[in-house]
């Protein structure tokens, strides 16, 4: 661990358009003769026109440099969006390759799953990370690959009390690298698990509180009878006209795209429904009916738990799942909204439509995946220059990581270079 990964960041601004373009050119030059491709240049200002490119091998970023085309100014310091997912894109060995080269993230994903040991009466990092040690062999089969050809994850891993604490420690320390990175987000939005990471960011609970709550949140899970949930391609009074008294609308996706949850067979009493209608529809990868109706027995127990903990107001604003709004303090503070959550439909369409409503926002998913980001993207109220970017999109962990700082430097977004210089400690 520590050694510096390959890729490396070439950034340059200018003034004008034209300097930018001979400052790329020269950089390219200077670049097409080096070994490696250097972690960021010294000293690069915030000037209105900006490019920056990631690569491994200084021939491709020196060509890169030299197809810099027509680049419109940016103002600086746009404010960013931090979107944390929730499960579904998850596999063995996600998030490997930053724990390996980024020192920040390996030592708050280590804290993380340090308490996670004690609470879940096991270290994880045997199922996260599965091998003999933490880190990438080269050889055996690919896993994410096989995962991605209908193959399952390993047991433990795929379980809802390992899931989804897992899935919340690993957003958790990428967003403290971001930060430590100069990337700090002007608000937030989680979905579902997410927005735990969102409240406990923004200093709602601490978090060992936070893990505490998660750990117990999923085995009482694992202790309600099994479910299923449905994706369909139907907006909201459509879908919830299907759903008859078993069924519940556990998430609003888009403007036509939304999710049935609730028992096994009433949910394949709605595909063969929906088959024989023609539309659309997809069965998610999940052994429950979260945000249903079946959820609610849970309620009582996961608020006399939180009743035990200190909330506070957030110090940093995020949406709310159950309102589509911004979360209110008094909201945030009641523990009957936390024991709720579970149970009630994620609102995912009506959140992004406010955090559109934001001036020149930059939406950045921060974890594994891209859904949010293409929600995002799709949505009817993005704006004109609207940027959307994904941290971990699947390839290569440290290369992704590189590139959407780098996209998010170049939209308009404040980027401590120094600290990325810095990286792979």
């Amino acid at each position: 661990m520590g050694e510096r990964h390959p890729a490396g960041v070439l950034a340059v601004s200018a003034a004008r358009p034209d300097e930018l373009r001979e400052r790329a050119r020269a950089l390219a030059r200077e670049v097409a003769g080096l070994e490696r491709v250097p972690m960021v240049p010294p000293a690069v200002p915030d000037l209105p026109f900006r490019r920056a490119v990631v690569a491994e091998e200084p021939g491709r970023a020196a060509r890169l440099l030299e197809e810099t085309g027509e680049v419109p100014p940016v103002a600086g310091d746009r404010p960013v969006i931090f979107m944390f997912p929730g499960v579904g894109d998850h596999y063995p060995g996600m998030s490997q390759g930053l724990y390996e080269h980024e020192a920040v993230f390996r030592d708050h994903l280590d804290t993380c799953l340090d308490l996670l040991a004690a609470d879940l009466g096991q270290d994880v990092r045997g199922l996260l990370f599965p091998g003999e040690a933490p880190r990438r062999t080269g050889g055996g089969p690919d896993l994410r690959a096989l995962l991605r050809r209908g193959e399952h994850a390993p047991e433990g891993l795929d379980r809802t009390r390992v899931l989804q604490p897992v899935v919340f420690s690993v957003e958790y320390a990428l967003a403290k690298l971001l930060v430590s990175w100069g990337v700090e987000p002007s608000g937030m939005v989680g979905y579902s698990i997410g927005e735990y990471v969102a409240a406990c960011l923004a200093g709602v609970l601490p978090l060992e509180q936070a893990l505490a709550l998660i750990v117990r949140r999923a085995d009482l899970i694992e202790t309600l009878p099994a479910g299923a949930m449905l994706v369909a391609m139907l907006d909201e009074r459509d879908l919830t006209a299907r759903l008859g008294a078993d069924l519940s609308l556990a998430a609003v996706d888009g403007e036509c795209l939304c999710v049935a949850a609730g028992p096994v067979a009433a949910v394949e009493r709605l595909e063969r429904e929906l088959t024989q209608a023609g539309v659309a529809h997809l069965r998610a990868r999940t052994g429950h009916a979260f945000h249903s109706r079946m959820m609610a027995p849970v309620e009582p127990y996961l608020e006399g738990l939180v009743r035990t903990f200190t909330l506070r107001p957030p110090a940093v604003p995020f949406l709310s799942n159950v309102t589509g709004d911004w979360i209110t303090d008094a909201d945030a503070t009641d523990p009957r909204y936390w024991a709720g959550h579970l149970r009630r439909t994620v609102r995912f369409h009506h959140e992004l439509a406010r955090l559109w409503a934001l001036p020149s926002v930059i939406a950045l998913e921060v974890g594994v995946g891209t859904m949010l980001a293409g929600l995002a993207d799709r949505h009817p109220d993005r704006p004109p220059g609207g940027a959307v970017l994904a941290t971990l999109a699947g390839g290569d962990d440290m290369t992704d990581l590189l590139t959407s700082v780098a996209g998010l430097w170049a939209a308009g977004g404040r980027v401590d270079w120094d600290a990325v210089r810095q990286a792979g400690g």
